[in-house]
């Protein structure tokens, strides 16, 4: 899983970062293409703006997580989260 800032980097006010949660391949590009992709209104842009709302609930899911819930709760719902999106079903603890 990984997580990217590039919709904070549009303004060019926040350095974009990454975070890698556990492993997979990654793609970098450059902000320039992003941009420009993003302009001709074709199917990139399409689904950026679908993908913003979602990440924004999901952070907001996050903060609701951090401020009721225990760090055992916490961590149990990480876990979840994560066997989610892995293929094979595989923690690899």
């Amino acid at each position: 899983m990984v997580w990217s800032a590039f919709s904070c980097s549009w303004a060019g006010r926040i350095r974009p970062a990454a975070i890698a949660q556990s492993g997979g391949n990654g793609y970098r590009l450059k902000a320039s293409i992003l941009r420009r992709e993003f302009a001709l209104g074709g199917q990139f842009a399409r689904l950026a703006l679908r993908y913003t709302p979602a990440m924004i609930t999901k952070v907001a899911q996050t903060a609701a997580c951090y401020r009721h819930h225990t760090v055992d709760q916490q961590l149990c719902r990480w876990l979840l989260l994560s066997f989610d999106r892995r293929l094979p079903y595989d923690l690899g603890f």
